[in-house]
């Protein structure tokens, strides 16, 4: 198995890092095709990062900084839900709307 340098191993954990911050700020942009794309690039790294176990000395700061990435996530995801439900009343008003239209309209044949 090829053992990667603690550096590199720094550059992996700081390109997920800074992914996870990419994906914050695409959120408050509400760009949600890059949101999926960047949520699916952090995913394959975390997963390509933790094929190697953390190191004792790596334990602490990483363990605090998941924490802080898992708090992000789900601050986004229930903004996420917040926003899906604002748009699903819009469209209910705007169904209601078409729905009182068409019935003037018959009403008016």
């Amino acid at each position: 198995m090829i053992s990667l340098s603690t550096q590199q191993r720094q550059q992996q954990w700081d390109e997920i890092l800074q992914l996870s911050a990419d994906l914050k700020s695409k959120f408050a942009s509400e760009s949600w095709d890059e949101i999926n794309d960047l949520g699916e690039r952090r995913q394959r790294k975390l997963e390509s990062f933790f094929t190697t176990p953390v190191s004792e000395e790596e334990a602490g700061v990483i363990a605090e900084q998941i924490s802080q990435i898992m708090q992000r996530d789900a601050q986004m995801m229930q903004q996420g839900r917040a926003l899906q439900a604002d748009i699903l009343n819009e469209v209910k008003k705007i169904s209601s709307r078409r729905q009182a239209i068409n019935a003037y309209e018959k009403v008016q044949k």
